[in-house]
């Protein structure tokens, strides 16, 4: 019989651990008498049954097996090949075949190169963070430098209302009076938010500052903001039940309110006044709007740097808000997804909202 005769130790197993034939260079090595089988696999290996069985089935799918031989005299290690014996797609029981050990030499040349090439993946990924923090930090130093920027436009902005105000106000009527309230309320929000940009272009990777934040008065804010152009487009913003409060940075989450509040307003449909309707469960907050909508598979591309929501639409922007969105998520520990049908709407969902353990003392925001 060839499998008595080959010249490596081979064993059959049956899959409730008995040793049930052991070929020639087998009961040599391991100093068996033809007649001592079947024998318990722990008489000749050594640990519990249930555990050297385990090895041999986990072996099985194609690792090498490494038993020591049982008994004071014999702790030689044996390595083996498993490969199970099956009849109808059941296994019946399992070959082992010696495999000779590696050499020691081979071994260790074997863990150089491994180590070697942990190594190399280990500079190649500090080279790659030192990069990317190098980008970021290029990024805030840009941002830093627009803000400031934008601070002595703004500036004049702001002060030439006031003094249209101061001048001219006893010659408008009423409603260019409140006109000119809400554009210097603007300007006036939009210098508060440059201050709060600059801050944290300053604080560079710096976490957020936590707090508990209203989000009916976060809510409300940006549609105080946005409140000339849902005037204009028709558009109305409906708060299904109280939002409540979320842990949260107050200019970050006001900069995500307002960022997709404003795609929903921007990218609304051309044949409908827009309709954003804001929902919140415990931890996931949901803003829904019936505008253009997006191709499905666009769905995760929306977040990159320069993304569209529709292409080609002659709607102006800089494809930097909803990148913006997930980094605040990100800063946040919050999850942003993204759903759309084209001509029916899209929907974006912030998940892994936490409650705030100490909750704040909630100051009504401004309203229509």
């Amino acid at each position: 019989m060839a499998f008595d005769h080959m010249d490596r130790a081979a064993l059959v197993v049956d899959p409730a651990g008995n040793v049930l034939v052991a070929n020639r260079a087998a009961r040599r090595v391991l100093s068996l008498e033809p007649d001592a089988l079947p024998l318990p696999i722990e008489r000749l290996f050594k640990g519990p049954r249930d555990q050297l069985l385990g090895d041999i089935v986990a072996a099985a799918s194609g690792s090498r097996l490494t038993l020591l031989a049982a008994g004071a005299a014999r702790r030689t290690p044996f390595g083996f090949r498993v490969s199970p014996i099956r009849e109808d797609a059941l296994v019946k029981g399992f070959v082992l075949i010696q495999t000779p050990e590696p050499a020691p030499w081979k071994t260790i040349a074997d863990m150089s190169d491994q180590l070697r090439e942990a190594n190399a993946r280990a500079a190649h990924e500090r080279r790659a963070k030192l990069e990317l923090k190098r980008h970021n930090r290029a990024l805030e130093n840009f941002s830093h430098a627009a803000a400031h920027d934008l601070k002595a436009p703004l500036r004049n902005i702001s002060s030439v209302l006031d003094l249209l105000a101061e001048d001219y106000g006893k010659r408008l009527d009423d409603e260019a009076l409140d006109y000119l309230s809400k554009a210097s309320e603007g300007a006036r929000r939009l210098q508060s938010l440059i201050a709060a940009l600059l801050e944290h272009a300053r604080s560079g990777d710096v976490a957020p500052k936590l707090g508990a934040e209203c989000l009916d008065t976060a809510v409300a804010a940006v549609r105080a903001d946005l409140d000339l152009l849902l005037e204009e487009t028709g558009g109305t913003i409906i708060v299904g039940e109280t939002l409540g409060e979320v842990e949260a940075d107050r200019t970050m989450l006001g900069q995500l309110l307002q960022n997709l509040i404003g795609n929903a307003i921007k990218y609304r449909h051309p044949d409908r006044p827009p309709e954003i309707r804001i929902d919140r469960t415990h931890q996931t907050l949901i803003i829904r709007d019936n505008g253009r909508g997006f191709e499905p598979e666009r769905a995760d591309s929306l977040f990159e740097p320069f993304a569209r929501l529709t292409v080609s639409s002659g709607i102006e922007g800089s494809g930097i808000g909803l990148a913006t969105c997930r980094r605040i998520c990100d800063r946040h520990g919050w999850t942003i997804e993204a759903e759309g049908r084209p001509g029916e709407g899209a929907i974006f969902t912030v998940g892994n909202l936490r409650v705030p353990v100490v909750p704040s003392v909630a100051t009504p925001g401004p309203m229509d």
